[in-house]
């Protein structure tokens, strides 16, 4: 399957600027394409990437666990209470984790209402309070 995610590798405010250096190369990993950032906790942050999933990742342990997947084009993340508001392409969705197992378990529509081209060019971003 491949090397796993490396969280630790995009966060710049925590690592070396090797990705500025002209000789840096991403290597043949998955690119995260991170879309979205919230802090979750103290040391927990919600990471959204664009192809789709939300990662719980824990600055102080420097472990990560995948929270959701599925989403189309996940371009925000607002925590609301002990939900997580997601903006995609086509809604704003409420993850919910009812079990408290770290999983996002329930996907709930927020707001729709808003048209979605062919031409990729129109994108949500949010969301925002």
């Amino acid at each position: 399957m491949g090397e796993p995610y490396k969280v630790t590798d995009i966060l710049t405010a925590s690592s070396p600027n090797a990705s500025r250096d002209i000789e840096w190369n991403p290597g043949d990993g998955i690119p995260l394409e991170v879309s979205g950032m919230e802090w979750i906790g103290n040391d927990k942050l919600a990471l959204c990437i664009r192809k789709g999933e939300v990662w719980y990742f824990d600055t102080k342990e420097n472990t990560y666990k995948l929270f959701a997947s599925g989403l189309h084009e996940p371009l925000g993340l607002l925590k609301d209470g002990e939900d997580l508001l997601v903006a995609q392409r086509t809604e704003i969705t409420r993850l919910k984790d009812r079990d408290k197992d770290g999983i996002a378990d329930a996907y709930l529509t927020e707001s729709t209402g808003w048209s979605v081209s062919g031409s990729y060019h129109a994108y949500v971003y949010g969301p925002e309070v």
